[in-house]
């Protein structure tokens, strides 16, 4: 557990209790423990708190904090949709303008990515930095020695999107830009990686190369066509308008025999032409000297 500042508080998932399920009950042996959560909180902000759930993959009964519990779920290891972080801030600057004293309780499971995501967001919304980067910096030198709470490349990519919905559209939900996803490239590309493709948005897949009708019967290597520049390895479907259309944010996820890696983007805040170098893809593995992405 850890104080950002004296009312935004980090701390991993409660746990410890049956109504989190079985995994939630077991955790509870070297998480934060329910029990001592709700003493400490009842010891030291009594009637002041207001506890932050941001995991999709367990809650608890609210009760147990007097029902002061807000949840704001998302996936580990991914970025929430982008109203959500506007949604969350919002909720959470109304109830600390409520009273000075008021402070908001903020966790996901370990307490780190998924927190450091919403925490920097809202540090940005209070106006405490104004930068993402700053926000970030700052929230990492508290909550972790080593400085790395927060992380993964698109959940901080999606930091600064946010810094970008408070700059150009007044912190309200931007709309949603309308796009066709039309294919990829790959530059300076080795010739055994040929990864198959999946895009989703948070209401499901969008495309599949492993189940569309023109490549679900191919392998990798079949789909993948050389560019006329060396080294250039392109994907798309001939004859198609493209792979996907695309409405706010997506999920583009690469599947190669050396293992998975993916990238969350937002249609708004992205230009018409994307270039993804590898220290922008989340579960990338430099080892494998993947090469740049565009699309």
């Amino acid at each position: 557990m850890t104080y950002i500042t004296e009312n935004i508080i980090a701390m991993g998932f409660p746990a410890g209790d049956m109504s989190s399920g079985f995994f939630g009950y077991v955790e509870g042996f070297y998480r934060n423990h329910m029990e001592e959560v709700i003493k400490f909180f009842e010891t030291h902000h009594k009637d002041k708190y207001k506890v932050y759930n941001l995991c999709s993959e367990r809650l608890y009964d609210a009760s147990l904090f007097e029902g002061k519990v807000a949840s704001f779920p998302f996936d580990d290891h991914n970025c929430p949709p982008i109203h959500l972080i506007t949604l969350f801030c919002q909720s959470a600057y109304s109830w600390l303008k409520e009273d000075i004293e008021n402070v908001v309780v903020v966790h996901c499971k370990a307490g780190m990515a998924r927190t450091g995501l919403m925490i920097s967001s809202l540090l940005l919304y209070l106006k405490f930095y104004p930068t993402a980067e700053e926000s970030m910096d700052y929230y990492n030198q508290k909550r972790c020695f080593d400085g790395k709470g927060l992380v993964l490349p698109s959940q901080i990519r999606y930091v600064k999107y946010f810094e970008r919905v408070l700059t150009y559209f007044n912190g309200e939900i931007p709309p949603g830009r309308r796009c066709m996803l039309r294919g990829f490239r790959l530059h300076r590309c080795p010739y055994w990686i040929r990864p198959s493709i999946t895009i989703s948005d948070h209401n499901g897949v969008l495309f599949s190369s492993k189940k569309h009708p023109r490549t679900k019967d191919l392998s990798p290597e079949d789909y993948w066509f050389s560019a006329p520049k060396k080294g250039v390895m392109v994907f798309a479907l001939p004859g198609e308008p493209g792979l996907t259309e695309l409405t706010g944010d997506f999920k583009i996820h690469f599947h190669d025999r050396q293992g998975d890696f993916y990238c969350w983007l937002n249609t708004t805040m992205t230009e018409n032409r994307k270039i993804l170098g590898t220290a922008d893809l989340d579960g990338f593995d430099k080892k494998t000297a993947f090469p740049r992405i565009s699309g």
